[in-house]
């Protein structure tokens, strides 16, 4: 397997998910504020986890100490980024909190087992170009 389809796969994952949701809200088994609030965290992480391959793709490619502070520092400030599109959704828009927050957390570690195995699927396919 290599690294595009560890992107693929969770992306196409994510559409599944998000296509079976409209189709929920279209039929009204699921309320409007609730999936508003799935949309929302949908949103966000996905935002965070194209940041990450972002900046795993522009450090990958240069020298050791900046694919440490390029993945590392992109992390912390993803993850505070985050933190803070939290706390505004919270506190300003009509969401469902119980939802929207269990879905930002499980969207940011399915997004985040995905930028390790992309990782680490891009590391070996280095090897072999380099062998």
């Amino acid at each position: 397997m290599n690294s595009r389809k560890i992107i693929i796969i969770t992306i196409s994952l994510v559409i599944l998910f998000t296509i079976s949701l409209f189709i929920l809200s279209k039929y009204n088994y699921i309320s409007n504020v609730d999936a508003y609030s799935i949309y929302l965290a949908i949103l966000f992480t996905t935002i965070n986890f194209s940041l990450g391959i972002l900046a795993i793709k522009i450090g990958f490619k240069s020298k050791y100490k900046v694919f440490m502070a390029s993945v590392f520092g992109g992390m912390l400030i993803r993850f505070i980024s985050l933190i803070i599109l939290v706390f505004i959704a919270l506190k300003f828009l009509d969401i469902s909190r119980n939802i929207f927050i269990f879905l930002v957390l499980f969207f940011y570690i399915i997004y985040l087992i995905s930028e390790i195995f992309y990782l680490i699927l891009l590391d070996k396919e280095q090897k072999k170009i380099n062998d």
